[in-house]
Parts: structure tokens; sequence; C-alpha cells
């Protein structure tokens, strides 16, 4: 009979680490995933989620991040070791019990499996329960709710400090400094990576880039402005859009044409990835756009243009590195008119003002007050970049423009067309 002596460190990290960190195998499924084909079922073991226990019958049912339905058999023979939360060998592994296990919890079960895959007579069961997994979720969510989130917006080689932008309570942008000492820890996603808080690797203070999201803990000052840094996890990440062309479920990718390179493009969608569909009519829509008039001082220059819902930034999750978004009273007809700048257009139009908040400009003859500047490297999702955006104001006529054909506005479920974001 195969031992376990073999099951070590190496094979535990495989197998269970992404429970063991995060509380869940995986947050969405492939659809049509076949369970031949499925990665949670070996030839020696599967490992997913508990759904369904029958301790008389000596039965679990466990279901794979998948979707994978297997029929876990358990006798007297078989022997059970809970790992704690965060575990990736072994070495603290404690003896547990069948009784011991609840519905939810993962589980690794180790044995011959059925040529079918749909069952396997257990040897040994290593599992991780999910109540202790949810504390230890809730002590680094602890951990790191008194620090600050957002886009880098400025970085100082010369003190060491980077201004992070967020979004307040109140919905408005907020800059905070964050100072780097030399006791600070920093942390970054690899490139091609997901934002998983085990996949950071060690960094250093030069890797931090603007338009770079960025995660930071430490001592706060009393006005909130300030952050004395004990731990920074960052990472570059882009947002791209386009029409699905195929979509391939065995190997979880997606291909599609970039709406702004207008290439061919394959999404590698990751057992740990989240998809999420924008409902029909949902909270982001984007309308028509082009060249426009931008008077600056009485001077007229030709900028690029594009009408959005004012879901669009809290969509995409990407704030206002100055100033904030536009709100749902000046996305109505009538409302006030306002725009958000690029970060371009904020240099090359104001030369970089600190004050540009509040400023008005004409945009087709028409005053618009200045209210947000978004992040270095931000590009809408349709076509490319553009240098302002203002109010979608869906209408039958006039700039919200339905009559003109430029107010059909594309919704997340319309057609073909998918937003995906790499998070």
């Amino acid at each position: 009979m195969k031992t376990l002596q073999g099951f070590q460190k190496t094979t535990m990290k495989k197998l269970i680490g992404p429970f063991l960190s995060f509380g869940i195998i995986a947050l969405f499924a492939i659809p049509g995933l076949a369970q031949a084909q499925d990665p949670g079922i070996t030839a020696t073991q599967v490992f997913g989620k508990v759904t369904e226990i029958n301790s008389s019958g000596g039965k679990l049912v466990v279901k794979t991040a998948a979707g994978s339905v297997v029929t876990v058999n358990v006798n007297e023979k078989t022997t059970y070791q809970r790992v704690p939360p965060g575990e990736t060998s072994l070495t603290k592994a404690e003896p547990s019990a069948l009784t011991e296990i609840t519905v939810g919890d993962g589980v690794v079960a180790r044995g011959y499996v059925e040529a079918d895959r749909k069952s396997v007579p257990a040897q040994k069961i290593f599992v991780v329960s999910q109540s202790e997994i949810a504390k230890k979720n809730a002590m680094e969510r602890a951990k790191w709710s008194g620090g600050v989130k957002g886009v880098v917006s400025a970085v100082n080689p010369t003190t060491k400090e980077i201004t992070v932008t967020s979004r307040s309570l109140m919905g408005a942008s907020q800059a905070v400094t964050v100072a780097v000492t030399d006791k600070a820890e920093l942390k970054r996603y690899p490139a091609d990576s997901l934002p998983k808080y085990s996949e950071a690797k060690p960094s250093k203070f030069e890797e931090v880039k603007v338009g770079d999201q960025l995660n930071a803990r430490g001592e706060k000052s009393a006005d909130g402005m300030h952050l004395t840094a004990e731990e920074i996890v960052s990472g570059s990440f882009k947002i791209v859009g386009g029409t699905i062309t195929a979509i391939d479920a065995a190997t979880g990718e997606l291909k599609i044409n970039d709406l702004t390179t207008k290439k061919p493009l394959t999404i590698v969608i990751k057992p740990d990835s989240v998809i999420r569909r924008f409902p029909q009519g949902g909270p982001m829509m984007m309308g028509g756009g082009g060249g426009v008039n931008l008077v600056l001082n009485g001077t007229p220059v030709y900028a690029k243009h594009l009408r959005v819902s004012e879901g669009f930034s809290r969509v995409l999750g990407v704030v206002p590195v100055k100033g904030r978004w536009f709100n749902a009273n000046e996305d109505k007809a009538g409302g006030p008119q306002v725009t958000v700048l690029s970060f371009t257009a904020w240099q090359r139009y104001f030369a970089s003002a600190e004050d540009v908040i509040g400023r008005s400009v004409l945009l087709r003859g028409e005053p618009h007050q200045i209210v947000g500047v978004m992040p270095a490297g931000f590009r809408s999702l349709d076509g490319g970049e553009f240098d302002l955006w203002v109010p979608l104001r869906p209408s039958t006529s006039g700039e919200g423009g339905g009559d003109k054909g430029e107010g059909q506005a594309f919704h997340g479920t319309s057609g073909r067309r998918r937003i995906c974001r790499r998070a």
C-alpha cells in the first residue's frame, strides 16, 4: 500500500496552500470543466470543500474548485490531521477525527481515486477548519484596517515617501503620505500574478512606481494624512476590455479583441481569479465621445472626451488622484456641468497645477467645472486614451444624444462585450 511519506512541504503547499491562507479553494468555477480534467482530482488525492457529511455511513461529499463532486469514503483505518490556516507543511498538524469535520471545511483526501473520478476510499484526510480560517482572516483584516490602500500618485526617492490616493468615506479622493523607513517590510506582487498576499515577494522602495496599487499598514497620524509604514504591499495591474471571440473552459482561457490595441489578446483565468457579470442596466455605462473644443483662458484646443456614467470609476475600482469622480446628481439631465481630467491632460493643459480642482473650462461652448484628475496611465475601455470624461446623462436629445446615436449606451452585458480587470 502506498504511504504518505512523500507528502512533504512542497506537495502540501501545492495541494492545500490556496485555501490555507485565504479560507477558500477558489472564488469561481470554470463552467463546463469536465471531471476528468479537474485539477482538484488526481490519481491519489482529491481536494475541495466539504458540502455534506454522513458520519454513520462513513462518507463525506467534497466539491472541488472547478465544481466536481466527489464522494470520500472513510473507515476505521482512515486517519485525520488538522492543519492550522496559513501552514504549508505538516509539522504543526494535529490529530483530528471525523466528528470534528464540518461542512465548509477544506480537505485533502488521500487514497486511490476510482477510475470515474467520482469517489475515493480515503487513507488519510487533512483538514483546514472553516471557523479557524474565518478567525485568521478577521485578524488579518484588523491588522490592515487602520492602514491606507489606493493608487500611488507620487514617489519621492529623496525623502523615501510615497503619496497614495484613495477614496474617503464621503466618496472624495484623499492623498496620504506614506513614510518608508529602513524598518519597513516591502513586498510586491510578481508580474502576471494575482494579488494574493501569499504570492507577494520581498521588494525594494525603488520598485514602487506611480500608478501602482499599494496597501500599507503602520502608525497613522492623528489627522490621517501621514503614515509611517511597517509593511507595504504593491503591484502593477492593468485594465483591459474587449469583445470575446473564444472561450476554452478546459484551459481557463478567454480570447478577446482588445478595444485599445485592436489586437487579439488571451486572458488566462486562474483558480483564484474573480469573474463578475455586470447586470443589464447596471451601474456602468459608456456613451459616445470623440473630439471636442476645450477652451482654456480663451484659447481653444482639441481634446478627446468620453461620456460615461457616474458608476464608471467605482466599477473599475480606480479613484481620481485629485478631487473626485462625478456623482449621480451630476449624471442626470439638467445636473451641474462637470468634467474629470486625465493625468496627461492635467499636465499638458494645466501644467500640473495643484489648484486645478474647481476651475472652469468651456466644452462645446458650455462651462464645465473640473472636479477630478485620474491616475497616470488610466485608460478608458472604449478605444484608448482620453483627455477628459463627462457625465453620460442619458436622454433623447442634446448632449445625452439618444436621437443622434451618441447616447446609445454600452452596458456591461450588452452584446458580447465584456470588461476584464486583473486585480
